[in-house]
């Protein structure tokens, strides 16, 4: 017994030695860098910003995205969720100039920036927002610039869009109002309102005074009068909607343009934008004339192309 004891005992042993040969060239072989982790800074994650902020803490996040504004058109803004982490209570928007510029308004509770942007407003401007927590003193800001461009530049209703070259179907709302006498935020809700009505989206309509030639060149296909009869004033309002091209409406506003010759009648209209409606109508308005440039014996010349009664009229001007 103790002899075969012995013997096991002898046979553990040698197992151990022999691993243990086994095992000792490979750790020789091994050096404390193979198992080392790579603590280059191109690997390093800091984390620190995505950290859960502090109570009443704030800090800028995301920020605010640079947008675009287009002519007569109107024009909102939510700033993101994202924008800043933390309890945001309140707003704050300021242009780099000091004041806001007149046309833009902005609701501090809801962080909603609304406007409609004119001709002398075009171009770029800068704005900073300052978010404020509920605690005096706790705040974090960005900023952002809202780039004011032509209304035609702006992309086509998402609604339906028409061909180059093809007419638009738009329908114009005429109001006994002085659009330089309309206080920037009456002209914002009039559209805010009868946009949310509609059930469409605020850019798809725009404002301008009406000019008196504006509807010269243009087909009137259908019209009708609003619930004012007697004029107080000299100066128009127009609002207008693109509605369709060539001559079919959009499948999303034919139901829209037949309900309007009774909303304008019944005081609908006139209760949504808070202005004296005069009447309405639909009409065609039809595409620039394409412009083809080409190099004349040294002279830049414009060929004006137009199409009128059916022929096509070639007009050089000289520049």
């Amino acid at each position: 017994m103790r002899v075969a004891l012995g013997g096991d005992m002898a046979r553990r042993g040698a197992c151990a030695v022999l691993a243990l040969a086994l095992l000792c060239p490979l750790a020789h072989g091994r050096h404390d860098d193979d198992f080392a982790f790579d603590n280059n800074d191109d690997s390093q994650l800091d984390i620190s910003d995505n950290q859960t902020p502090q109570s009443n803490g704030l800090k800028r996040l995301w920020g605010v995205p640079d947008t675009a504004a287009y002519v007569g058109h109107l024009f909102r803004m939510e700033i993101p969720k994202e924008a800043f982490s933390g309890d945001v209570h309140t707003y704050k928007v300021r242009s780099d100039h000091g004041r806001l510029p007149g046309w833009l308004a902005v609701d501090s509770k809801h962080g909603l920036i609304s406007g409609i942007p004119q001709a002398e407003d075009l171009g770029a401007h800068s704005f900073t927002v300052t978010a404020h927590g509920r605690t005096p003193g706790v705040s974090a800001s960005d900023t952002f610039t809202v780039e004011v461009k032509k209304s035609e530049d702006k992309p086509q209703s998402k609604y339906g869009t028409c061909s180059p070259g093809q007419s638009r179907l738009v329908l114009v709302l005429l109001v006994d109002a002085n659009f330089h006498q309309l206080p920037p935020r009456q002209r914002i809700r009039s559209l805010m309102d009868l946009a949310s009505f509609m059930a469409l989206d605020g850019d798809e309509f725009s404002i301008a005074p009406l000019k008196a030639d504006s509807l010269k060149d243009n087909t009137v296909l259908m019209s009708g009068p609003g619930l004012t009869t007697k004029r107080k004033g000299s100066s128009t309002t127009a609002i207008y909607l693109n509605v369709g091209c060539g001559d079919k409406l959009w499948p999303r506003h034919k139901v829209l343009v037949s309900g309007v010759r009774e909303q304008c009648r019944d005081g609908t209209i006139a209760q949504l934008t808070r202005l004296p409606v005069l009447g309405w109508r639909l009409v065609t308005v039809r595409a620039p004339p394409r412009l083809l440039k080409r190099q004349v014996i040294g002279k830049k010349v414009e060929i004006c192309v137009s199409k009128t009664k059916g022929k096509i009229v070639y007009k050089n001007i000289e520049k």
